[in-house]
């Protein structure tokens, strides 16, 4: 029952796994070739400005001036801790910015098409066609790529960790998340991932955060505590 979908929803599927899941990725290691990975954060912090402004069109969720601010914040928490202020040599390309708007773009994607499908589809049933279509999407690639004859026993644990933990296992609890969540505010939430990552890289590279990337964090937690305290608010005030 749970790989039981409705033929009319079947583009969504496509969609959500084709450029939300399969053609982001593709994109994200395209702009870290190209832009570096400082530059590709940023871009991808975008994904929340896309999302909210599509979102007041496509789902009709209301674009008010804390959803706004808290956005401006995310961003520019974003930039500070990126690094991106600091660099001062070399040129974005064309190809660089094309496929720096690409990436949020694509990112977004997968929020409003896991939106409009999420209330009728279990969250695995979501995911199951999301990536069997991202992998459908990212087959012919393959093609084109040389390929290892024999690779190490170890690469089949880290791709094994990468798939699961890294990939599979977040993408279903932000499914379940947007099941109870405006797509806007789940967007916003999961810019989270940019200060716990520099975290992780303290904590097992050993990794020291500079005063930027404190500004930085400060303003994403700013951001994200603008938008819960505004939601307790709101849900306090319905159920007056």
């Amino acid at each position: 029952d749970l790989l039981r979908i409705v033929k009319r929803d079947v583009l969504w599927f496509a969609g959500l796994g084709g450029l939300g899941l399969g053609t982001f990725h593709l994109l994200w290691n395209f702009g870290v070739g190209i832009n570096g990975v400082a530059v590709s954060t940023v871009q991808q912090a975008i994904m929340p400005i896309i999302l909210a402004i599509a979102a007041r069109f496509a789902f009709k969720e209301s674009l008010n001036k804390y959803k706004i601010f808290a956005i401006i914040l995310t961003f520019g928490g974003a930039i500070f801790l990126s690094g991106l202020l600091k660099q001062t040599n070399g040129e974005l390309n064309v190809s660089g910015i094309l496929v720096g708007f690409a990436i949020p773009l694509t990112y977004a994607m997968f929020n409003l098409f896991s939106k409009k499908i999420t209330g009728r589809y279990h969250p695995l049933t979501i995911l199951a066609y999301g990536f069997g279509f991202g992998a459908l999407t990212l087959l012919p690639i393959q093609l084109f790529l040389p390929q290892s004859v024999s690779p190490p026993l170890s690469s089949f644990f880290l791709l094994g960790g990468l798939v699961v933990i890294s990939t599979v296992l977040p993408f279903l609890l932000y499914t379940f998340l947007l099941r109870g969540l405006d797509v806007s505010v789940a967007g916003i939430l999961s810019m989270a991932e940019i200060p716990i990552a520099f975290f992780y890289a303290f904590i097992v590279f050993d990794e020291m955060f500079t005063f930027y990337q404190w500004i930085g964090t400060a303003l994403i937690i700013m951001g994200i505590g603008l938008f819960l305290r505004h939601k307790v608010q709101e849900k306090q005030g319905n159920t007056h």
